[in-house]
């Protein structure tokens, strides 16, 4: 799964990127908070104590390949996290970015 709080959360931004409709499930990712960059562009940082409302989404390693290049345009990369999607605590993909000009939004 991949934890999505930026413009992916848009299901249209989601199919330009991926190819197809993919299924989205509210979560919400602990420790880490929404971040805009110097360049405008939302994404998840670590961050003690907060917490970021997004969706996960089922992946598999062909669309990973996808998300990642598409990613790696904004200056992210992936990470793994752990995520609570309906009271279930899981992992997850996040993209962070690594930074020094960045603020919480």
């Amino acid at each position: 799964m991949i934890f999505m709080c930026g413009s992916l959360l848009e299901g249209a931004r989601r199919h330009d990127v991926f190819g197809a409709e993919l299924p989205a499930f509210e979560a919400k990712l602990r420790n880490w908070a929404r971040a805009r960059g110097s360049d405008g562009r939302y994404f998840a940082m670590p961050s003690p104590g907060d917490a970021v409302d997004g969706v996960v989404v089922p992946v598999d390693p062909a669309l990973i390949e996808k998300a990642d290049r598409t990613q790696s345009l904004a200056n992210l990369h992936r990470a793994i996290a752990i995520v609570d999607v309906d009271d279930v605590r899981t992992w997850a993909f996040v993209y962070t970015r690594r930074e020094d000009a960045m603020r919480v939004a």
